[in-house]
């Protein structure tokens, strides 16, 4: 048998091969991810706001944690298809934003020595924790900005404007960190599930005061304003989507003014520090 028959023969084999290591890779990293949020994310509140309380302490110690950490980082993503970039994407964006709270969880000055309260508490004014490097996944360094950039624009796929209840930057305001790893063969049910418990939350995703024919949402709605009035006409469409059925019929027949709720930054979990002074 020539050497042209056999490869013809084996490189086939050899790609199919390859390809499917890699799915199963990825599954992994679903999977462990997937252990950790199930583990260390539960309902509870902080400040009086409900919540997936995320216990920082707890994926501290998780090796799972590590685990994902080590499998996304040389992670191949080059033929994503749209479902697995969002999928693997956003599980990244969570994982980096617990990242960082964990590797900069003291704050010092003169006269004390703590936790922070907020991931607004890391970072410089001209390095934020915004555009700090964040972590490695598929292969290259990432910021938290660079991540939501890129799932704002991820070609040559179009956005899926779900993705902002989807990413949780940490804080008490964000969407809730979901306790179940995104999953491209689920995600589509899993984005527009987000949404729908977002805007169930009447402190902090979406609360209607018929009285004073107001609309209030959360701020990340006006921040995204134009995410929204691209891919859904305007934020009005958008939430007659996924809104809760009286919401839905009195927009239907009603005018409403939209304001937004202050943004609660402090951090959507407790966090202890061992710093000295």
């Amino acid at each position: 048998m020539s050497m042209r028959i056999l490869l013809c023969f084996f490189a086939p084999a050899a790609w199919f091969l390859a390809l499917s290591y890699a799915k199963d890779d990825l599954q992994t990293s679903y999977d462990t991810w997937n252990t950790v949020v199930s583990t260390h994310v539960t309902q509870g509140q902080v400040e009086g706001i409900n919540l997936n309380v995320v216990d920082y302490e707890g994926i501290r110690r998780a090796p799972k944690f590590y685990q994902y950490l080590s499998a996304i980082k040389d992670m191949d993503t080059k033929n994503f298809t749209r479902d697995e970039v969002y999928a693997f994407y956003m599980n990244v964006y969570n994982a980096f934003a617990i990242k960082m709270i964990l590797e900069h969880s003291c704050t010092s000055s003169l006269t004390r020595c703590g936790p922070i309260g907020s991931i607004r508490d890391i970072g410089t004014i001209l390095n934020s924790v915004w555009t700090m490097q964040a972590g490695y996944a598929g292969g290259r360094s990432w910021s938290l900005d660079q991540i939501e950039g890129y799932l704002r624009n991820p070609k040559p796929f179009k956005e899926d404007v779900r993705l902002h209840a989807c990413i949780v930057c940490a804080s008490i305001s964000c969407p809730d960190v979901r306790m179940s790893a995104y999953n491209p063969n689920t995600i589509d049910q899993q984005m527009s599930d987000q949404v729908k418990k977002f805007l169930l939350n009447k402190k902090k995703g979406l609360l209607l005061d018929e009285g004073n024919k107001t609309l209030f949402l959360s701020h990340i709605f006006k921040w995204y304003e134009e995410d929204f009035d691209e891919n859904s006409e305007n934020v009005r469409n958008f939430v007659m989507q996924y809104a809760p059925t009286e919401v839905v019929t009195y927009l239907k027949s009603s005018d409403v003014t939209f304001e937004y709720f202050d943004y609660n930054w402090n951090l959507n979990g407790h966090l202890k520090c061992n710093c000295t002074l």
